[in-house]
């Protein structure tokens, strides 16, 4: 399903390839599920008196299918006591007020205009601290604080037919199906208890949920896919007995496996350009797979034991996620030995090497058993797959430096829509080059997959990457080659350009904020330091002009970094604006003091 896109790009017979790939693949799923393909539209559920009276004889009492929260995917939100949940007051993220909720919610509020807040709001983040609490407890008054706010939210959106912008956003949806499965669960096995409004309320909106999860055109292709239908097989396991839900765990099951395979690829790789996702997802995926609930289905379990080998290298040289797409760098993963290590001859200098070449990524790194201040990794992207968390940062890379990072991405901030999304997803915000005149924007352009051709460790112990990216058939081709020293004192990037279409461009870089910078005695020249480690940036071409930012505001921001959601810390980004009669640079980097040296 990967290669899809292309095959559209071939015009008629791509389109027709396109089809007859879809349907074969179609058919290897049902295959595989064991159940005859489906005919006719998918059926329409309706959520009446006759459904609940039949969705209420369905719960089997004294008997549970859900063993835990954890594989429902739910996880402790917010960052309060529970003294402070009970009393109502909502955190979902340390960067927000606390809010208070007052009886009865307006769940139309939006108190701090944030979108994330928002959906957390409707995905009743707010009770998964009592329901956490519940399954450690027993004790009845986390359970009736979750009934209360699962039962206002009825009250708005079912018994005065109201809704609000994220009522039922994809993921908001979701979250509160797994909610609504795990109180059912509890309750037939006589765990908690019911009134028969609050039971009747509980079954409109399980019938409600899975009705909403069952349109197939409310299904994303996504990461949010993953929720969505674990949400679905997680109420339709609860009401197994209900006519409806044999048709939906199949349906959820399918759709999942399909996600899976879109999701991860061939190689076992997220492609959704950000390394935080793959291993966010992964997480999940295997969360899922505890359940039990899948157990017929061995090749999710392939595919996710594929994830799990590739997320050694989704971290860098201290164990962090790279700040790369949507990420955070977040860490340090659990060390284990990254494979394919090549050892220098007589030297105890090694690096490993590894290219994913459908996912768009190269990693040169040192082992994970090597310590610290000896750590060096470069961690190259090149990919394009899809829209999603995806940044115009094509043949851009960080740079771990003796175990500090140097050259690091810009992250994103936050997912609103607003001028510094704008900026932290954009070609001026990564360590690549930003072209004056012609438009690269994702959404501008069509997707190539993976650009990355080449990592590897040469003879002389070096670390080498090499990507292309090809913009616009031909009109322009950038090009970036890597070349880490053995003993990684000096990293060299050659850029070069080709094509018709010939525009003035820059080149950024973009560096930790533990570094100063500094102009050198020199044309060009420029000195990083921290205090310990001190390296040299060096330019080749006298026709480009150098600019030094940090901290802009206003219309064109520059030098910043989110290392978290919303954290926005200013850092030194040096840029070299070059003239469209040039059409090749290269950058050295030296380390001139390090304790590893």
């Amino acid at each position: 399903m990967n290669k899809l896109s292309s095959l559209v790009h071939g015009g008629v017979w791509g389109a027709l390839a396109a089809l007859l790939f879809a349907v074969a693949a179609a058919l290897v799923v049902m295959q595989w599920l064991g159940k005859a393909q489906p005919s006719g539209p998918s059926p329409r559920i309706v959520v009446d008196d006759l459904a609940v009276v039949q969705m209420e004889a369905a719960l089997d009492a004294d008997s549970s299918s859900i063993q835990s929260l954890r594989v429902l995917l739910i996880s402790h939100a917010g960052n309060l006591n529970d003294k402070d949940v009970l009393a109502g007051k909502f955190q979902p993220r340390l960067d927000t007020p606390i809010y208070q909720i007052v009886f009865p919610i307006n769940w139309a509020d939006d108190p701090f205009e944030d979108n994330n807040w928002r959906f957390q709001f409707h995905a009743w983040r707010s009770i998964a601290p009592s329901l956490y609490a519940f399954q450690r407890t027993g004790e009845a008054r986390y359970w009736e604080h979750a009934l209360h706010v699962i039962q206002d939210w009825g009250r708005f959106h079912i018994e005065e037919g109201r809704e609000a912008e994220f009522s039922w956003y994809d993921m908001s949806t979701a979250f509160r199906a797994l909610s609504i499965a795990y109180v059912l669960d509890r309750y037939r096995a006589g765990a908690g208890a019911l009134t028969e409004d609050e039971k009747r309320m509980l079954l409109v909106l399980a019938g409600r949920h899975i009705a909403r999860l069952r349109e197939p055109g409310f299904f994303k292709a996504s990461n949010h896919g993953i929720f969505q239908m674990h949400a679905l097989m997680s109420l339709c396991v609860v009401l197994a007995d209900w006519s409806p839900c044999s048709e939906a765990r199949d349906y959820a099951a399918a759709q999942l496996y399909k996600l899976m395979r879109n999701q991860f690829g061939e190689e076992g790789v997220h492609l959704e350009q950000s390394p935080f996702y793959h291993l966010f997802a992964l997480d999940y995926f295997k969360r899922l797979l505890d359940s039990g609930w899948y157990d017929d289905y061995s090749s999710l379990r392939a595919l996710a034991a594929k994830g799990e080998v590739a997320a050694d290298w989704m971290v860098d040289a201290r164990g962090l996620i790279p700040n790369v797409g949507d990420s955070e760098p977040v860490g340090p993963r659990p060390a284990r030995p990254v494979r394919d290590v090549t050892c220098a001859a007589e030297t105890d200098s090694c690096f490993a090497a590894r290219m994913f070449e459908e996912a768009g990524y190269g990693v040169i790194r040192t082992p994970s058993d090597t310590h610290l201040e000896n750590a060096q990794s470069v961690f190259f992207t090149c990919g394009f797959h899809n829209l999603v968390h995806k940044h115009d940062d094509e043949l851009s890379f960080e740079w771990v430096v003796g175990g500090k990072g140097f050259v690091t991405d810009t992250g994103k901030f936050s997912y609103d829509h607003d001028e510094v999304r704008a900026f932290t997803i954009s070609r001026p915000a990564h360590s690549t080059l930003d072209f004056h005149h012609f438009r690269t924007t994702p959404a501008d352009r069509k997707r190539q997959g993976g650009c990355v051709e080449s990592v590897f460790v040469d003879e002389a112990g070096r670390g080498r990457i090499a990507g292309v990216v090809d913009y616009d058939d031909g009109e322009l081709v950038h090009r970036r080659e890597l070349t880490l020293a053995q003993d990684a004192s000096r990293l060299v990037v050659a850029d070069t350009l080709s094509g018709v279409r010939k525009t003035p461009f820059t080149v950024w870089w973009h560096f930790d904020p533990a570094f100063e910078l500094d102009a050198a005695e020199g044309k060009g020249v420029y000195v990083a330091s921290d205090g310990e480690t001190d390296i040299e940036i060096s330019f080749d071409q006298s026709a480009c002009v150098a600019s030094l930012k940090k901290g802009i505001d206003g219309r064109q921001l520059q030098g910043w970094v989110s290392y978290g959601y919303r954290e926005w810390t200013p850092r030194w980004s040096l840029g070299f604006e070059c003239p469209a009669k040039v059409r090749a640079v290269v950058t050295t980097f030296s380390v001139t003091r390090a304790p590893f040296l």
